[in-house]
């Protein structure tokens, strides 16, 4: 995924004007029995949804229902409670908080921003055990250091690691290069052997 999240688009829309804030009693506006779960470290002022009459919570990211740090993953979209896409996590400490904050709402249906909604007796337990074992990724931008932000947005980023992207891409020409010298060497070779057979 990290790979991948460089050939994503970079720009951004403007929905500034459309935006209100939540208040802070944490009901929903317009969604009667909905509260607002602050949850972040997947992003600043990320929240998720909970509603106590049946148990239901939509996450959003701040976990996933698909191992989305996984090819295999991906390609399965496989019911399986996991941390949030890692790429785009800029808080570790925040975010295992804020599943364990989700955990104790003791949800029987769990939806996500990813991955597909996943509900019944076990849930509960399945996330509490999640938030017990949350680990953050072993590599990343944010995995020492949490980026940070503000009502203004990021205002801090900790440097990004070094990409490798182009030493593997000058070492994938280079040695396409050899190849053919190789290659055109041998031709080479061939033809005289053969010019004066």
């Amino acid at each position: 995924m990290a790979f991948l999240s460089r050939f994503f688009p970079s720009r951004t829309v403007d929905i500034s004007d459309v935006l209100r804030d939540l208040p802070p009693t944490g009901v929903v506006p317009g969604l009667e029995g909905w509260l607002t779960i602050p949850t972040p470290g997947h992003a600043p002022g990320h929240v998720s949804l909970w509603r106590e009459r049946d148990a239901t919570l939509i996450a959003g990211d701040a976990l996933a229902t698909a191992n989305l740090d996984s090819w295999l993953g991906v390609l399965t979209m496989r019911p399986v409670i996991s941390r949030p896409v890692s790429p785009f996590t800029y808080d570790w400490n925040a975010a295992a908080s804020s599943v364990q904050s989700l955990a104790n709402l003791n949800p029987f249906l769990l939806a996500a921003g990813h991955g597909e909604p996943i509900s019944g007796p076990r849930v509960a337990d399945e996330l509490a055990r999640f938030a017990r074992e949350f680990t953050p990724p072993e590599h990343g931008r944010y995995i020492a250091e949490a980026a940070q932000a503000n009502e203004h947005g990021v205002v801090y980023e900790p440097p990004a690691p070094p990409d490798n992207l182009p030493k593997v891409a000058a070492g994938v020409v280079a040695g396409v290069f050899v190849l053919a010298g190789v290659m055109y060497g041998r031709r080479l070779r061939a033809q005289k052997k053969a010019a004066d057979l």
